[in-house]
Protein backbone atom coordinates (compact mmCIF):
# COMPACT_ATOMS: atom_id res chain seq x y z
CA UNK A 1 0.00 0.00 0.00
CA UNK A 2 1.35 3.39 -0.99
CA UNK A 3 1.75 5.71 1.98
CA UNK A 4 4.45 8.03 0.66
CA UNK A 5 5.01 9.84 -2.63
CA UNK A 6 8.50 11.04 -3.53
CA UNK A 7 8.50 13.71 -6.22
CA UNK A 8 11.20 14.99 -8.49
CA UNK A 9 11.02 18.77 -8.91
CA UNK A 10 12.11 19.86 -12.40
CA UNK A 11 9.86 18.57 -15.15
CA UNK A 12 7.35 17.24 -12.63
CA UNK A 13 6.27 20.05 -10.30
CA UNK A 14 8.27 22.95 -11.73
CA UNK A 15 8.73 23.41 -15.48
CA UNK A 16 12.28 23.93 -16.73
CA UNK A 17 13.22 25.57 -20.02
CA UNK A 18 16.89 25.05 -20.84
CA UNK A 19 16.55 27.25 -23.94
CA UNK A 20 16.11 30.28 -21.67
CA UNK A 21 19.43 29.63 -19.95
CA UNK A 22 21.05 28.92 -23.31
CA UNK A 23 19.78 32.24 -24.68
CA UNK A 24 20.79 34.15 -21.55
CA UNK A 25 24.36 32.86 -21.76
CA UNK A 26 24.43 33.60 -25.49
CA UNK A 27 23.81 37.25 -24.64
CA UNK A 28 26.83 37.03 -22.33
CA UNK A 29 28.97 35.61 -25.14
CA UNK A 30 28.93 31.94 -24.11
CA UNK A 31 27.59 28.90 -25.95
CA UNK A 32 26.60 27.15 -22.75
CA UNK A 33 25.89 23.76 -24.34
CA UNK A 34 29.33 23.55 -25.89
CA UNK A 35 31.00 25.11 -22.88
CA UNK A 36 29.50 22.84 -20.23
CA UNK A 37 29.27 19.56 -22.05
CA UNK A 38 32.28 19.70 -24.38
CA UNK A 39 34.86 20.94 -21.90
CA UNK A 40 36.34 19.84 -18.59
CA UNK A 41 34.16 22.32 -16.68
CA UNK A 42 32.36 19.74 -14.52
CA UNK A 43 35.51 17.70 -14.01
CA UNK A 44 37.27 20.83 -12.77
CA UNK A 45 34.44 21.58 -10.37
CA UNK A 46 34.97 18.04 -9.08
CA UNK A 47 31.55 17.93 -7.46
CA UNK A 48 28.79 16.42 -9.55
CA UNK A 49 26.39 16.66 -6.61
CA UNK A 50 26.19 20.44 -7.00
CA UNK A 51 27.42 21.70 -3.64
CA UNK A 52 29.61 24.38 -5.22
CA UNK A 53 28.85 27.99 -4.34
CA UNK A 54 27.96 30.73 -6.81
CA UNK A 55 31.42 32.22 -6.28
CA UNK A 56 33.21 28.98 -7.20
CA UNK A 57 30.91 28.40 -10.19
CA UNK A 58 31.30 31.97 -11.45
CA UNK A 59 35.07 32.07 -10.93
CA UNK A 60 35.51 28.88 -12.96
CA UNK A 61 33.19 30.15 -15.69
CA UNK A 62 35.20 33.37 -15.97
CA UNK A 63 38.47 31.45 -15.98
CA UNK A 64 37.38 29.00 -18.68
CA UNK A 65 35.62 31.57 -20.87
CA UNK A 66 38.09 34.42 -20.49
CA UNK A 67 35.17 36.81 -20.08
CA UNK A 68 34.71 39.41 -17.35
CA UNK A 69 31.22 38.58 -16.17
CA UNK A 70 29.62 39.56 -12.87
CA UNK A 71 28.40 36.96 -10.39
CA UNK A 72 24.94 38.46 -10.76
CA UNK A 73 24.86 38.08 -14.55
CA UNK A 74 26.07 34.48 -14.31
CA UNK A 75 23.51 33.65 -11.61
CA UNK A 76 20.64 35.16 -13.62
CA UNK A 77 21.65 33.27 -16.76
CA UNK A 78 22.13 29.98 -14.91
CA UNK A 79 18.72 30.28 -13.22
CA UNK A 80 16.83 31.53 -16.29
CA UNK A 81 15.65 27.97 -17.01
CA UNK A 82 13.47 27.95 -13.89
CA UNK A 83 9.86 28.69 -14.86
CA UNK A 84 7.12 30.00 -12.60
CA UNK A 85 5.34 27.73 -10.14
CA UNK A 86 1.95 26.50 -11.31
CA UNK A 87 -0.69 27.21 -8.66
CA UNK A 88 -2.81 24.22 -9.75
CA UNK A 89 0.09 21.87 -9.03
CA UNK A 90 0.69 23.47 -5.65
CA UNK A 91 -3.01 23.07 -4.82
CA UNK A 92 -2.74 19.46 -5.96
CA UNK A 93 0.17 18.88 -3.59
CA UNK A 94 -1.80 20.31 -0.69
CA UNK A 95 -4.70 17.95 -1.43
CA UNK A 96 -2.40 14.95 -1.78
CA UNK A 97 -0.86 15.76 1.59
CA UNK A 98 -4.22 14.92 3.18
CA UNK A 99 -3.71 11.29 2.12
CA UNK A 100 0.03 10.75 1.65
CA UNK A 101 3.33 11.78 3.16
CA UNK A 102 5.01 13.86 0.44
CA UNK A 103 8.75 14.04 -0.16
CA UNK A 104 10.92 15.84 -2.69
CA UNK A 105 14.15 14.42 -4.12
CA UNK A 106 15.86 16.64 -6.67
CA UNK A 107 19.16 16.59 -8.54
CA UNK A 108 20.09 20.24 -8.32
CA UNK A 109 22.79 22.62 -7.16
CA UNK A 110 22.87 25.23 -4.41
CA UNK A 111 22.49 28.08 -6.93
CA UNK A 112 19.25 26.78 -8.42
CA UNK A 113 17.98 25.81 -4.96
CA UNK A 114 18.26 29.37 -3.71
CA UNK A 115 16.46 30.64 -6.81
CA UNK A 116 13.50 28.25 -6.90
CA UNK A 117 12.97 28.36 -3.13
CA UNK A 118 12.79 32.16 -3.34
CA UNK A 119 10.47 31.90 -6.36
CA UNK A 120 8.14 29.53 -4.49
CA UNK A 121 7.91 31.83 -1.49
CA UNK A 122 7.14 34.83 -3.69
CA UNK A 123 4.65 33.12 -5.99
CA UNK A 124 2.95 30.65 -3.64
CA UNK A 125 3.12 32.57 -0.39
CA UNK A 126 4.74 29.70 1.49
CA UNK A 127 8.20 28.10 1.50
CA UNK A 128 8.67 25.04 -0.68
CA UNK A 129 9.48 22.91 2.36
CA UNK A 130 5.99 23.53 3.77
CA UNK A 131 4.47 21.30 1.07
CA UNK A 132 6.59 18.27 1.93
CA UNK A 133 7.38 16.12 4.93
CA UNK A 134 11.04 16.37 3.93
CA UNK A 135 13.10 17.66 1.01
CA UNK A 136 16.29 16.04 -0.25
CA UNK A 137 18.66 17.82 -2.62
CA UNK A 138 21.52 15.95 -4.26
CA UNK A 139 24.02 18.62 -3.25
CA UNK A 140 23.03 18.25 0.41
CA UNK A 141 23.06 14.46 0.69
CA UNK A 142 26.12 14.08 -1.54
CA UNK A 143 24.42 11.65 -3.92
CA UNK A 144 22.31 12.00 -7.01
CA UNK A 145 19.89 10.04 -9.13
CA UNK A 146 20.09 7.56 -10.81
CA UNK A 147 22.60 6.12 -8.33
CA UNK A 148 20.66 3.49 -6.38
CA UNK A 149 22.67 4.47 -3.30
CA UNK A 150 20.91 7.84 -3.41
CA UNK A 151 17.50 6.19 -3.15
CA UNK A 152 18.67 3.97 -0.31
CA UNK A 153 19.94 7.09 1.48
CA UNK A 154 16.62 8.92 1.09
CA UNK A 155 14.78 5.89 2.45
CA UNK A 156 17.22 5.63 5.35
CA UNK A 157 17.05 9.31 6.25
CA UNK A 158 13.24 9.27 6.12
CA UNK A 159 12.75 5.91 7.81
CA UNK A 160 10.65 4.75 4.87
CA UNK A 161 9.99 1.28 3.48
CA UNK A 162 10.54 1.02 -0.28
CA UNK A 163 7.34 -0.88 -1.07
CA UNK A 164 5.25 1.82 0.61
CA UNK A 165 6.66 4.54 -1.66
CA UNK A 166 5.74 5.85 -5.10
CA UNK A 167 8.48 7.77 -6.90
CA UNK A 168 7.63 10.20 -9.71
CA UNK A 169 10.28 11.56 -12.10
CA UNK A 170 10.51 12.71 -15.71
CA UNK A 171 13.69 10.76 -16.49
CA UNK A 172 13.44 7.06 -17.28
CA UNK A 173 16.86 6.22 -15.84
CA UNK A 174 15.79 7.63 -12.46
CA UNK A 175 12.51 5.71 -12.54
CA UNK A 176 14.33 2.47 -13.37
CA UNK A 177 16.81 3.04 -10.53
CA UNK A 178 13.96 3.60 -8.08
CA UNK A 179 12.31 0.37 -9.19
CA UNK A 180 15.59 -1.48 -8.75
CA UNK A 181 15.56 -0.39 -5.11
CA UNK A 182 12.00 -1.66 -4.65
CA UNK A 183 9.98 1.53 -4.96
CA UNK A 184 6.96 1.78 -7.17
CA UNK A 185 7.82 4.39 -9.77
CA UNK A 186 6.16 6.39 -12.52
CA UNK A 187 7.67 8.41 -15.33
CA UNK A 188 5.92 11.59 -16.46
CA UNK A 189 6.75 13.09 -19.84
CA UNK A 190 5.62 16.56 -18.89
CA UNK A 191 4.90 18.41 -15.67
CA UNK A 192 1.92 17.15 -13.71
CA UNK A 193 -1.49 18.66 -14.33
CA UNK A 194 -4.36 19.11 -11.91
CA UNK A 195 -5.97 15.98 -13.38
CA UNK A 196 -2.81 13.98 -12.66
CA UNK A 197 -3.02 14.93 -8.99
CA UNK A 198 -6.65 13.80 -8.90
CA UNK A 199 -5.63 10.43 -10.35
CA UNK A 200 -2.82 10.10 -7.83
CA UNK A 201 -5.12 10.81 -4.91
CA UNK A 202 -7.42 8.04 -6.13
CA UNK A 203 -4.68 5.37 -6.06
Amino acid sequence: MIKNIIFDLGGVILDNDWSKTKQAFKHLGIDIDEFLFSSDFWETLDNSQGSYSLEIFADLLREKSGLSLSNSDIEKAWCALLCDFNTERITGLEKLADTYNLYLFSNTDSIHTKAFESKCLQQCGKPLKSYFTKIYYSWEIGMRKPDTKAFHEVLRLSGLTADECLFIDDKLENVEAARAVGLQAMQVTEALTALDFVKLSAQ
